[in-house]
């Protein structure tokens, strides 16, 4: 009787564990049916997850697991599609960056990396000989960031598809746009040099005294001392209206007297 119960146990616990293995199958095969990228995520560490993509050489396998994070972690979602589309750009794949990069804006309306989003788009159509939509992203994108950095890099943009267009007028305006409100940037220094070469051109409109004054009133807030004080010699020697020349030559006599330089600070 004993052997029986035994058994029939044994035998119960056999189909007990048939069925439950049965039950695992379809799941299991869907699991090793997706894509590497995808059953590679940890499960609930989205932050790991970002992490070990951006690990990955190949821009083509990383693009492929930011897609995935994007779809599976929606906390990193925006994030993980920004990446993508630098990746996708990376590996010159510009029209799928560029794709991407569209369909990330209509997706992430309220993101924070709307800007970002912009100038990937700007910098994939422009790969793509689309001069005008680059232009257009760009501008979006300088109107979504208060970064001034990132302002500058991007008008620096605006302005080299200006100058691949011929519009030479256009891109000196916005070069001086950059040397102006951005002096203390390391974009500034590209500016300065392609307005350099530029103003050589027959008929361009070179750099005005009320340029210089803007420029030394940046370089003034931003502390940089010695070259807003070259930029305030260089406007006041120009052509300024009275008010602009006396509040110039107020600002340089501040500027001295920030320098300790006393002397010349009472003479200006």
């Amino acid at each position: 009787g004993d052997i029986k119960r035994r058994t029939a146990g044994l035998v119960g616990a056999a189909w007990v564990c048939e069925g439950f293995l049965l039950c695992l199958l379809p799941s299991f095969a869907a699991e090793t049916a997706l894509p590497i990228a995808e059953t590679a995520l940890p499960i609930n560490d989205p932050a790991k997850a970002l992490r070990d993509a951006l690990k990955l050489e190949d821009p083509v396998a990383a693009a492929a697991r930011f897609a995935a994070l994007s779809g599976k972690f929606e906390i990193i979602a925006d994030h993980a599609s920004l990446l993508r589309s630098q990746k996708l750009a990376e590996a010159g794949l510009h029209k799928e960056a560029a794709s991407a990069a569209e369909a990330a804006l209509d997706r992430y309306a309220e993101s924070p990396l709307r800007a970002d989003f912009e100038e990937v788009l700007g910098t994939a159509r422009a790969a793509l000989a689309d001069e005008e939509g680059a232009r257009q992203a760009w501008s979006d994108g300088i109107r979504l960031t208060r970064d001034s950095e990132r302002k500058a890099r991007m008008r620096i943009a605006v302005a080299s598809s200006l100058e691949r267009s011929g519009e030479l007028e256009d891109a000196l305006r916005v070069y001086r746009k950059v040397w102006t409100r951005h002096a203390s940037t390391d974009q500034a220094e590209l500016a300065e040099q392609r307005l350099d070469a530029l103003e050589r051109e027959p008929g361009a409109t070179p750099r005005s005294a009320t340029d210089w004054r803007k420029r030394a009133d940046q370089l003034f807030r931003k502390r940089n001392n010695a070259e807003a004080l070259l930029a305030y010699d260089k406007a006041i020697s120009g052509k300024l209206k009275i008010s602009e020349r006396n509040r110039a030559q107020k600002q340089r006599a501040h500027l001295l007297f920030r320098m300790r330089d006393y002397s010349a600070a009472v003479q200006a």
